[in-house]
């Protein structure tokens, strides 16, 4: 990542050429995703105010490159994912998320694997139909 943004001059600031990304793709929409992994337990202070400082700095420097390039058009999604020990216990992840005000969101690793799990699970149940059917089949 490090060695591509090097070959383009885009301007960058020196604290937007050190920002170490942790995950970026392209989807297969062409939509830009930066992923910023988070600490389960974090050994340092990290809030939804330096979560989204840390967002807009990505941002902004995936912005330039973009602009560099001329895809500057292309859209750009921020993701951060989090241990549920971060947020104060009195904010919900939804509050976390308003307050991004749409730059980033934010979802937990336990969301996550909960979510895998349930569409995992609804796939074996789905794979269990099939080999019914294509018993059937293979019997006709």
């Amino acid at each position: 990542m490090s060695k591509e943004f090097n070959t383009i001059n885009a301007g960058l600031s020196k604290e937007e050429q050190n920002a170490r990304l942790d995950i970026r793709y392209i989807s297969s929409t062409g939509k830009h995703i930066i992923v910023e992994l988070k600490r389960y337990v974090p050994t340092y202070k990290v809030n939804v105010f330096s979560l989204h400082e840390q967002v807009y700095k990505y941002r902004n420097a995936l912005q330039k490159c973009l602009n560099a390039v001329n895809r500057g058009h292309e859209p750009i999604e921020a993701i951060c994912i989090i241990g549920k020990e971060i947020l104060p216990d009195e904010m919900t992840l939804e509050q976390a998320n308003q307050k991004l005000a749409g730059d980033a969101r934010i979802i937990t690793y336990d969301q996550i694997i909960f979510e895998s799990l349930q569409s995992y699970s609804e796939y074996i149940q789905k794979q269990k139909g099939i080999g019914k059917i294509k018993k059937l089949i293979d019997s006709i």
